[in-house]
């Protein structure tokens, strides 16, 4: 499938984007896509983009890689947007649970509920929301495929104030 074009925004993640990677390659369907690896830190995301590389050096897949610190050149004509980020980090998670902590609230899953839920969905739907209005100018027939907490809210901000079709996963 040499037309379609997918991009991972958050592309430096260790975490997700090996794993998304390799799913990709494994995809008989998307044999041929090109995938476009997208994140704000080049450090992160040249490592990520070498280990991927090395994966798709032992596959049989003609998948193509590439990586960019560009949001528009990683969006233009993108067929879908795979995001797996967390604004702020792990340093922003940990204030999320310490400062409700402090007065008494404690949580067993801190980034969908509760104060904690909420202070990532204040730090994470504005960045969601200009990412959906750069996808409406860059891919706007492209889907989102949210992987990102608190998952329903984000996707459900960019179904409702944007033209973007946006999916949880």
């Amino acid at each position: 499938m040499s037309n379609v074009k997918i991009t991972l925004v958050g592309g430096g993640s260790v975490a997700w984007t090996p794993r998304v990677a390799c799913n990709i390659m494994s995809n008989a369907y998307l044999n041929g896509a090109n995938v476009v690896l997208y994140d704000l830190s080049p450090a992160a995301l040249d490592l990520t983009y070498r280990l991927i590389c090395k994966y798709k050096d032992l596959s049989a897949t003609t998948t193509t890689f590439e990586q960019t610190t560009d949001r528009a050149a990683a969006l233009d004509g993108a067929s879908a947007v795979v995001v797996t980020i967390t604004t702020g980090g792990l340093n922003a998670m940990k204030h999320d649970l310490a400062i409700p902590e402090k007065y008494g609230i404690f949580h067993t899953v801190g980034d969908t509920v509760g104060p904690a839920g909420l202070s990532r969905n204040l730090r994470n739907i504005p960045v969601f929301l200009d990412l959906g209005r750069a996808m409406e100018i860059h891919c706007p027939e492209a889907w989102m495929i949210n992987c990102s907490n608190p998952l329903s809210a984000l996707t459900r901000v960019v179904n409702r104030q944007t033209s973007i079709p946006a999916i949880g996963f």
